[in-house]
């Protein structure tokens, strides 16, 4: 008898991801497929998470049925067969065949078009014959084929857990974006009644949605459709702001916070400011609603602009337009709906910044950013909303201190950890310490103006490192930043680091803040204390901290207490564990790779400390 696992999921559009819920044990895990192939955002074969959870599961050889929850229902995008064949089937082996390494690889060898990668693929043989057997299929069968979505959806499942997860089947559900974005939100927040509110550039025809909570009941007040312009682009405000990345040279859908934070550079007041507020207004029903010929204007008109006034008062336009416009819609939602317990998710309130403008701005009382507000937390989400409505677990599971650090992902104990770094042996020194001294050896190199990684524990689920695939260094020195930056990171200069601070100090750094752990909110430091924490801070006088408390993460907690024996604070930058284009480092290997590829000076496995070979 095949065993039976419910998991939530996303995968075809971006951001790929499976989790699971242990209730009896009160466990989640959770993990982005882009953390397993390191492609960022990777949004191919669902069963290469699966695969992960059945290794922690201690089950990688049995069959299982997969009772999959998936967090879209009604997307256009995926009833077209050839765009599931195109961009996910073929890429499992593309990627093994031409040893591709990062997404801007795969980006070129696409665009050569299907019929050079074919002839490209003969040059490969043998061991490309199984993907030009894929291709085959498609330009015999699929190529002009449209089918329902639930039928393309099924369809690829069943190739891809025959290719890779032999012997297992599954039964899937389908939930819709927006309530699964929602969902994931209002699980985890400490609220239990709120008003929820999704923000992403499209999903299931809506790039927005309101739900109110109440305990176990929830009610959807507004539905914001995404309209198409006459060339069929999507019309939303992510696809304005992704639509100005690419304008500005950044990747769209991936560096949308590159621009976020050149807009301090520059000045919102400017006419491409007063179009974009102009372009967009709220209803009578409270849908946000925007100009059909908006993205033909910025196709026509940015280059002039930007001859007028400059790239940074871009950046300042189109990040000061979705502040001021989310803020004053906020505030309508919150009076209309008589409710200033706001949770927030899907992917447009990664934005820090807007955030902050959110919190100080809108009126509302309390305010939760759900820590992987990206589609990768939708598929939480789905999870929950299926298990909610089979009345396997209740709304509040969630509502316990136990939850609020979403470290969720795999661990590796000392054994392996060792194992996977003999493999490194002529190229790095691996000392074993003491574990009453490693945490105190690293706030001395820390403070002494070394910068390395800290690897431990379970990986944090969602785009923010929290303590456990982290590179950390001094806040008090401004080098750290131009290190990080140009001879680790190679970003560039302007973009700006995060801190992980004592919440014991936060009030006395923040002129305003409320006790954020996940590094989703952005909170203006007091004046007095800018030039103290150089790294800290960005060009703005605002930080992105992660507040730290024992039971959060309490190696982190003693490293920052150390640190503060020494500094005035306990103040560290915690920036992502990876060289810049990477996704943040999951196992061991992955660590040394990026390791032995950067400048940095060390890693603390915890009591095991590695260092380069001279």
């Amino acid at each position: 008898m095949q065993k039976k696992i419910e998991v939530g999921t996303n995968f075809l559009n971006h951001d790929s991801s499976v989790s699971f819920l242990d209730l009896e044990n009160e466990e989640i895990f959770a993990i982005q497929n882009e953390n397993i192939s390191r492609f960022k955002h990777d949004n191919i074969s669902v069963s290469t998470g699966l695969k992960k959870l059945k290794k922690q599961l201690n089950i990688p050889n049995e069959k299982v049925l997969w009772s999959m929850s998936y967090c879209y229902e009604n997307e256009d995008t995926f009833k077209n067969c050839s765009y599931i064949w195109k961009r996910n089937l073929i890429l499992h082996d593309l990627r093994k065949i031409f040893h591709l390494t990062e997404v801007k690889q795969q980006t070129k060898l696409l665009s050569k078009g299907l019929k050079n990668l074919f002839m490209k693929l003969l040059l490969k043989l043998p061991q490309s014959l199984s993907l030009l057997y894929i291709l085959s299929v498609y330009y015999l069968f699929y190529k002009n084929k449209k089918n329902s979505l639930k039928k393309n959806i099924n369809d690829y499942l069943l190739f891809d857990l025959k290719k890779y997860l032999k012997g297992d089947k599954f039964k899937l559900f389908f939930w819709d974006h927006h309530t699964c974005h929602n969902f994931s939100a209002y699980c985890l927040s400490p609220f239990d009644n709120c008003l929820g509110i999704s923000l992403d550039y499209l999903g299931d025809q809506h790039f927005s949605k309101v739900i109110e909570f109440r305990k176990d009941r929830y009610s959807i007040k507004v539905a914001s459709r995404a309209a198409r312009d006459k060339y069929n682009n999507v019309v939303s405000i992510g696809s304005i702001y992704s639509y100005c990345t690419s304008f500005l040279g950044f990747v769209p859908n991936s560096d949308e916070g590159k621009v976020e934070a050149l807009a301090a550079y520059g000045n919102k007041k400017n006419y491409l400011y007063d179009k974009l507020i102009s372009s967009t207004s709220v209803n009578d029903n409270y849908e946000i609603i925007i100009q059909n010929e908006v993205l033909e204007y910025l196709k026509n008109n940015l280059e002039k602009i930007n001859n007028d006034i400059g790239k940074e008062n871009i950046a300042s336009a189109v990040q000061g337009y979705l502040e001021d416009f989310v803020v004053d819609y906020i505030k309508k939602i919150s009076i209309k709906f008589n409710n200033k317990n706001i949770v927030l998710s899907g992917g447009t309130f990664a934005n820090v910044k807007l955030n902050m403008n959110i919190f100080e701005k809108s009126g509302i009382e309390n305010m939760y950013v759900v820590p992987a507000m990206n589609d990768a937390g939708a598929g939480l989400g789905s999870l929950f909303l299926k298990l909610i409505e089979s009345k396997k677990m209740k709304y509040d599971h969630f509502k316990k201190a136990k939850y609020s650090m979403p470290y969720w992902g795999p661990k590796f104990d000392r054994n392996e950890i060792i194992h996977q770094l003999r493999d490194f042996s002529k190229e790095i020194n691996i000392s074993e310490l003491k574990k009453s001294e490693w945490i105190s050896l690293l706030a001395k190199k820390i403070c002494s103006g070394q910068i390395g990684g800290l690897f431990q524990g379970k990986m944090e689920f969602g785009p923010r490192a929290l303590g456990n695939r982290s590179i950390l260094g001094d806040a008090t020195s401004s080098e750290t930043k131009k290190i990080i930056n140009k001879i680790i990171k190679g970003r560039p200069n302007f973009q700006p680091f995060c801190p992980a601070i004592l919440e014991e100090d936060r009030n006395e750094l923040f002129e305003r803040s409320y006790s954020n752990k996940h590094m989703t909110c952005a909170f203006k430091m007091k004046k007095e204390y800018l030039h103290m924490l150089p790294s800290a801070v960005h060009i703005d006088g605002t930080a992105r901290p992660q507040f730290v408390e024992k039971e959060d993460n309490e190696n982190l907690f003693l490293l920052l207490k150390e640190i503060k024996k020494k500094k005035k604070f306990g103040v560290v930058v915690n920036t992502s564990f990876n060289k810049h284009g990477r996704t943040m480092v999951m196992e061991p290997k992955d660590a040394i790779r990026d390791f032995l590829d950067t400048k940095m000076d060390f890693i603390f496995f915890e009591d095991i400390l590695v260092t380069k070979k001279k």
